[in-house]
Order: C-alpha cells, then structure tokens, then sequence
C-alpha cells in the first residue's frame, strides 16, 4: 500500500462526492474516509491493517431506506472496528448500538443537504458551518 496513492485516492473520492447524489454520494465519502484511515494506519502501525470486512450488515427495519439499520460486527478484523480503535484506543466496539441510516446522514456534513429534504422532522447532529474568505488589506472605496 502506498501512503501517497491512499491520499490522492482520497481526494479524488472527496471530489467526486461534491456534485454526486444522495445515491452515490455516501458510497464516495465511505471510500475517501476508509482510504484516509488507511494511510493513517500505515503511518501510525508501520503495517498494512489487516481489513476482511466492511465490520458491518445492514439490517431492513421498515419500507424506508432512512429506518434501515446498520449492526455494528466483526471487532476483530472489520473496517469499522480497526479504523475506531485507531482514533479511540479504548473503544469497545461490541458495546455501540445499531444505528440508523437517517442518523447516519444526520452526522455527515455532505450529505446534510439531503438529510434536511428527507428529514424534516429529525434533529441535525452537526453545526452547518460555511466557509468564509477572509480578505486583507481591503481598500476602501469613497
């Protein structure tokens, strides 16, 4: 695994994310982040991580795509597990619950926009935060 292509992939993922729909959108985030975690595992382990999984199903609970669940395994060698305990040390994978797909989109920034559409009556996890440029040595017109 290369440290570098990792974080080139990364970016290109993150890009492609910016104009995709709510359809692709969350599979291009999954794999910039997975990618990113990647490299910083290398960097942090100075070995490759040894990923069989994604470390979790997904669980139908109702019609809407937004009620399905997605169950939390595999906290040996699952994605998620390995990835977790690389920013949290402590973490005990087995003790987190189930999560819903519409509390999912409820914490990802990207995909706020069409959490707000789809959710209206839901709470936001996240502070919307838009960028602001700051420009210096402005002069004034009089």
């Amino acid at each position: 695994m290369n440290i570098t292509n990792s974080i080139l992939q990364a970016k290109e993922y993150f890009s492609l994310a910016q104009n995709a729909t709510l359809y692709t959108q969350p599979v291009l985030l999954y794999y910039g982040y997975i990618n990113l975690l990647s490299a910083t595992y290398v960097l942090k382990n100075g070995k490759i991580p040894n990923v069989e999984n994604h470390g979790m199903v997904i669980i139908k609970n109702g019609d809407s795509i937004g009620e399905i669940k997605i169950h939390l395994n595999n906290e040996k060698s699952g994605a998620l597990a390995i990835f977790a305990k690389l920013l949290d040390t402590n973490l005990d994978i087995k003790k987190l619950k189930d999560l819903k797909i519409n509390e999912l989109f409820s914490v990802i920034p990207e995909t706020l926009d069409y959490y707000i559409m789809s959710y209206t009556k839901n709470p936001i996890h996240i502070i919307p935060v838009d960028e602001v440029i700051h420009q210096k040595n402005i002069k004034k017109i009089e």
